[in-house]
């Protein structure tokens, strides 16, 4: 029974810190969408300041998606594969 607990304590924590880091993306993204970060910054951001790992998924769809701006939040997310732990 202990162990349910922090088994739900952890996966409480666990998805409030995903749900704040993907807010914090999700403000990024905008920022990129309308044009006021380059790809480079968005990237460097994401890597850097958020401390998320980019996979080579991402780093493919922002190559093709990167210049035009057609990414869609829920394809970067799922490129960062972020959204396997929202679901």
């Amino acid at each position: 029974m202990h162990e349910s607990r922090q088994i739900q304590r952890y996966l409480s924590i666990n998805y409030r810190y995903l749900a704040k880091q993907t807010e914090q993306i999700r403000q990024l993204y905008s920022r990129w969408d309308r044009g006021m970060l380059t790809d480079q910054a968005f990237i460097i951001a994401l890597e850097r300041d958020l401390n998320i790992p980019l996979t080579q998924e991402f780093r493919d769809a922002m190559g093709k998606h990167g210049p035009s701006r057609n990414l869609s939040f829920s394809k970067l997310l799922t490129a960062l594969r972020i959204d396997h732990f929202l679901d």
